[in-house]
């Protein structure tokens, strides 16, 4: 006689699923059907949203596209600068942290990392975080203004400011 299914099985093999089709990939977006052009629209809302300085709304877009497309790192450097203008630096840290990750080859969210540790008054790590920014836009003409600004808030960090 076959045991029947309790509550706590059934939610076992629906986590079970649902881990083993994150851990492939997918996304809410794509189980959900959702389009680029709609996730595009959404974006473009954010942004707009955030350049007219209403942050917490901007942060809902971004937060819904990020939920629905962890892959994704803008949606993790904009939900981290919306973050940042709200003034949750642990929480923009955190975003940051995770776009750093997702392209290493980008200096911008650990530059934008260390504004928030300034901020957290965490001035060691905030120079490690610039040191980092230094070294990867070093030599890079698109990066020059980034470079300067690291450059400078590093010395004002140290004390070294002229």
């Amino acid at each position: 006689m076959a045991q029947a299914a309790t509550p706590q099985a059934d939610v076992g093999t629906v986590a079970d699923q649902v881990v083993d089709v994150f851990s492939h990939g997918a996304t809410l977006k794509a189980i959900h059907g959702y389009t680029d052009e709609e996730f595009d629209a959404l974006y473009a809302l954010g942004y707009n949203f955030y350049n007219q300085g209403k942050f917490a709304e901007a942060l809902q877009a971004f937060g819904f596209l990020l939920m629905h497309d962890q892959l994704e790192r803008k949606y993790y450097k904009a939900f981290g600068s919306c973050q940042q203008m709200l003034k949750r630096y642990e929480d923009a840290v955190r975003n940051y942290s995770i776009a750093s990750i997702l392209d290493l080859t980008d200096p911008e969210p650990t530059f934008h990392s260390a504004e928030c540790m300034v901020a957290l008054g965490m001035p060691a790590e905030a120079i490690e975080a610039l040191e980092i920014v230094v070294e990867a836009t070093k030599g890079k003409a698109e990066r020059q203004v980034m470079h300067d600004r690291a450059q400078a808030m590093m010395e004002l960090l140290k004390g070294g400011a002229k």
